[in-house]
C-alpha cells in the first residue's frame, strides 16, 4: 500500500482546518496529524514550564529534566501526577527539539507520541500551538487503512470530489457516520 497524494494537505470537517496530511520520508505511507489549539505557555523560570491545563484551566507544572537553555521551552521536561482529579492525572514526559518536533509519553502507556510544535507570541503573551500525530495512512484503490497510536485500526473506503477539494471517507472499521472532509 502507499499513500494516494491527493491526501496530502490541509483539511477541516468545519469551517476551520483540524487536520494536515503529510507524506511520510521514510516510507509510501501517509501522516495524518490532528491540529492542536493555540495555548498559551509560559516560563517563569529556567527550570519551569506552564503549559496546558487540566479542567479548572490550572495549568501542567513541567519541570526541566536536565540541562537546556533556560528562556527556551528547547529541552526535556517532565510533569508528575496529580491524583486529585477524576480521572487522576498521570505523570509525562515530552522533550521540545529545536527543528519544531516534538516526543512525549504518559507514565501508564509505554507508547511514544509525537508531533509537531511552533511558537509565538503577541500582546497577549506566548503561544504554543501544536500538530499531534494521530495515525499512519495507507491507501490502494479507493480503500484506505489507518494505523493510529492508539486504539484500533480504521479502515474503509475514500471519495475526492469537487476537482479534490472534498475527501469523503466511509469507516467500515470502526463503524461510524461518513466523515466529509474540506480542503484548506
Amino acid at each position: 500500500m502507499t499513500l494516494d497524494n491527493r491526501f496530502i494537505g490541509l483539511w477541516g470537517v468545519g469551517g476551520s482546518p483540524d487536520t494536515r496530511i503529510t507524506a511520510d520520508q521514510s516510507s509510501p505511507d501517509g501522516l495524518w496529524f490532528r491540529l492542536g489549539e493555540r495555548e498559551p505557555y509560559s516560563l517563569p523560570d529556567g527550570g519551569t514550564l506552564h503549559h496546558g491545563h487540566y479542567e479548572d484551566w490550572t495549568p501542567f507544572v513541567w519541570k526541566r529534566v536536565g540541562s537546556g537553555s533556560t528562556n527556551s521551552i528547547i529541552g526535556s521536561w517532565r510533569h508528575e501526577p496529580v491524583p486529585k482529579w477524576t480521572p487522576p492525572d498521570e505523570g509525562e514526559d515530552r522533550a521540545y527539539a529545536v527543528d519544531g518536533t516534538y516526543r512525549g509519553k504518559y507514565d501508564s502507556d509505554p507508547t511514544e507520541y509525537f508531533g509537531t510544535y511552533s511558537l509565538s507570541q503577541d500582546a497577549a503573551g506566548l503561544w504554543i500551538t501544536t500538530a499531534d500525530f494521530f495515525l499512519r495512512l495507507q491507501t490502494v484503490g479507493n480503500a484506505f487503512i489507518g494505523t493510529p497510536v492508539y486504539g484500533p485500526p480504521h479502515a474503509g473506503t475514500f471519495v475526492f470530489s469537487n476537482n479534490d477539494a472534498t475527501l469523503t471517507l466511509t469507516y467500515t472499521t470502526p463503524t461510524q457516520p461518513p466523515l466529509v472532509f474540506h480542503r484548506f
